[in-house]
């Protein structure tokens, strides 16, 4: 455990900024261009947005899917792969720069899209995170994660954890990240206003679960967003009122907040693209958890107990076939079978032992 007087404070980078719909390539170059933007103010982290590359599917929201099945190649193709040049391009401009990069993306692995988040520090890639339950109409276009994407990691910048959207909203996610002592909070979310069919969606809601989780969990929680603009509006909704509409426009509400839910940044206008900044000090966690420490002298560990799998899942384990290891087997289990055997038998008061 690193003592409090050895965690300095520094500058962080809540970005908030539209994409480039759906073009990787711009919106790569708009990310980097923002990335050196906010290192040349100071920031030695920089968080975007969910799916930030290369912008988040609206159209499963706003079209049938008998319409927005004829999106899905255009969009397939404009997602960043697993290993791509992308994370190469970003782990070398986290290097040059010496800062932290967490970037919203819809990682391509193979045949599948995840809502992914980035980790990248200044010694290279700390982590590849997957949402670990897309929400309502995403889970048409983006598979699952697992609970080796709830974790938090050691960074020279303190206990470093990322969440996309509504990940926020489940309580034993957020539970689990608290158990792992996150000091740093990077939170992607999309746009955000409060002309939603459904209160949970709306700005309003999702702003509160931010504060709530900076509270809940005793950490600073820096919350990216990416306001919708007229080209990401022209290419989802092309003139249709009703689905312009209903998307809305603009939406950033980027922030930081401190580990007692305090506001300590100046907003930008919702409809404004830029960088929003503040100062996070790591000790400000240990003294909100003084007060309020809910996996610590808050907790009740004799009345609840929570189960976490933090594994890996594949859907497929490949084993390969080894001859001499395979002989040993069968001779270890013929052995396993004869003793086992004998003393049942004996057990039973049997005169003579059955061989395999």
């Amino acid at each position: 455990m690193t003592p409090l007087r050895q965690k300095p404070a520094y500058k962080v980078a809540a970005i908030q900024a539209s994409p480039v719909y759906f073009d990787l390539e711009a919106t790569l170059a708009k990310a980097i261009a923002l990335t050196r933007e906010a290192a040349s103010n100071g920031a030695t982290l920089v968080v975007f947005p969910e799916l930030y590359l290369p912008g988040y599917p609206f159209y499963i929201w706003l079209d049938p899917y008998g319409k927005w099945t004829e999106r899905t190649e255009g969009y397939y193709a404009n997602c960043p792969a697993i290993d791509g040049p992308e994370r190469d391009i970003l782990v070398s401009l986290a290097q040059e720069l010496q800062i932290t990069i967490v970037m919203g993306c819809g990682e391509r692995d193979h045949g599948s899209l995840y809502m992914a988040q980035w980790i990248i520090g200044p010694e290279g890639l700390i982590a590849q995170r997957r949402k670990l339950k897309p929400s309502l109409m995403e889970r048409v276009v983006f598979g699952e994660g697992d609970g080796s994407d709830i974790r938090v990691h050691d960074s020279p910048l303190g206990r470093i954890g990322a969440l996309n959207c509504w990940e926020h909203n489940v309580p034993l996610i957020k539970h689990i990240m608290a158990c792992q002592h996150e000091e740093v909070h990077c939170a992607s979310w999309p746009h955000l206003h409060d002309n939603m069919p459904h209160h949970s969606l709306s700005r309003t809601a999702n702003v509160g679960s931010n504060r709530a989780y900076a509270i809940e969990v005793g950490t600073f929680v820096i919350m990216a967003t990416a306001p919708i603009n007229e080209q990401n509006a022209q290419h989802l909704c092309g003139d249709d009122q009703t689905k312009r509409e209903s998307l809305g426009m603009g939406g950033g509400c980027s922030m930081v907040y401190d580990p007692e839910g305090r506001e300590i940044a100046e907003p930008l206008d919702e409809y404004a693209e830029g960088i929003v900044y503040a100062t996070v000090d790591p000790v400000k966690c240990s003294l909100a958890k003084a007060a309020l420490d809910t996996v610590g002298h808050y907790a009740r560990e004799d009345v609840f107990r929570v189960t976490f799998d933090a594994e890996p899942r594949q859907s497929v384990k490949l084993h390969t076939s080894d001859p001499r290891k395979d002989q040993r087997f069968r001779i270890s289990r013929t052995e396993m079978f004869s003793t086992a055997t004998k003393r049942l038998c004996e057990n039973a008061g049997a005169a003579s032992v059955i061989r395999p």
